[in-house]
């Protein structure tokens, strides 16, 4: 018995326009705006706080570092250049808390102020920062023997 066999060949061209700047979500009815043209940059989730306490400025991490948007103009800057992971900005200060280098560090957004706050043994990691920037909170794994 023969078979026949069909080989179907699709293929995709993918668009590589950029999105646009603005639009209506279809589904919400809300408009959305993109607020940076930077590849690879992204807000933070929304259970990491992302805004100055007087709520003019949003940071964001691209693939350089930490970055800081104007809600206003939205002029952006970069705040902290290399690799680094953000835990939240501070509720008190504007502060934006972050790890680098296995050390805890902080930098004021609007002067560019960076401390080292602590370095972190091997197997701890800081998660959070409270509400008065007095504490950090993380996680530090024993190896039993």
């Amino acid at each position: 018995m023969h078979r026949n066999l069909l080989a179907l060949v699709i293929t995709v061209t993918i668009s590589a326009a950029e999105p646009p700047a603005s639009g209506i979500d279809p589904d919400t009815g809300h408009r959305v705006v993109r607020l940076t043209q930077e590849p690879g940059s992204a807000s933070l989730y929304f259970n990491q706080n992302g805004y100055t306490p007087d709520g003019k400025t949003m940071i964001y991490t691209t693939p350089n570092g930490i970055s800081a948007l104007d809600l206003r103009t939205h002029a952006t800057k970069q705040v902290v250049t290399g690799k680094v992971r953000v835990i939240v900005v501070g509720h008190k200060t504007p502060n934006v808390y972050y790890l680098k280098d296995g050390a805890v560090c902080s930098t004021d957004i609007d002067t560019g102020a960076t401390r080292e706050i602590a370095k972190l043994p091997p197997r701890a990691s800081v998660a959070t920062v409270n509400a008065d920037e007095t504490l950090l909170a993380g996680t530090f794994v024993i190896q039993w023997a």
